[in-house]
């Protein structure tokens, strides 16, 4: 998290000299574009079924295809991410996959040299770990035929995205943005054997940094 934190306040000093000449660069074009970010996320919740205190922090990418028509400060598009989380348990892997309808409303200021925007998206998620999990809950000490090994979960996605653009030209942008998340998911699939009574629900709060393209 700090490193991360450092790279975009670095970030933020190498362009700020460059501010006064975005005021005379041409606004972007509208039609089709792509943002492309890399991104950092810390997962909390879950309870005991997801032992969430055993995931830390992850990083990952994020794809964004979008259309934002001419002369209206808005974006609506199709968009997908991947994170890696880091995890304490005997397991090394935790990984989120995401495909979402998403959208957002641009605070255009012809004043000013960055676009603040808001946005939100709504999709699919699927997570999956290869932690040990018994399917006998009621045990205290699992017996082998109850162990199972790899772990995965798939439900709803909300998300929240508050960021601005850096213009740097009429077809590429600096993209700098914070996100929340929250993730409905339904039992747990442990071993391939589905365990009844085991949904959860997560939250992720996370930065993201890249860029946007207009072809």
């Amino acid at each position: 998290m700090r490193s991360f934190s450092l790279f975009l306040v670095a970030f933020a000093l190498v362009v700020a000299p460059a501010r006064a000449q975005f005021r005379e660069q041409t606004p972007e074009q509208g039609g089709l574009g792509v943002t492309v970010d890399a991104t950092f996320a810390q997962l909390s919740g879950g309870g005991s079924v997801m032992v969430g205190d055993s995931v830390g922090s992850g990083f990952g990418l994020a794809a964004f295809g979008f259309y934002q028509p001419p002369q209206y400060p808005i974006r609506v598009g199709l968009g997908s991410s991947y994170t890696r989380f880091s995890t304490t348990g005997p397991g090394d892997a935790f990984n989120k996959v995401s495909v979402y309808a998403a959208g957002a409303w641009r605070i255009a200021d012809p004043n000013t040299s960055v676009v603040p925007y808001i946005g939100g998206n709504i999709g699919y998620v699927h997570l999956d770990d290869d932690e040990f999990y018994c399917v006998n809950t009621d045990v205290t000490t699992c017996p082998a035929e109850d162990l199972r090994r790899g772990r995965t979960w798939s439900g709803l996605e909300l998300g929240a995205v508050v960021g601005v653009d850096l213009p740097m030209s009429e077809t590429l942008t600096f993209d700098v943005a914070g996100t929340f998340s929250w993730l409905s998911l339904g039992d747990v699939t442990a071993g391939g054997e589905s365990i009844p009574s085991s949904s959860t629900s997560v939250s992720t709060f996370g930065l993201r940094a890249g860029v946007t393209l207009f072809p």
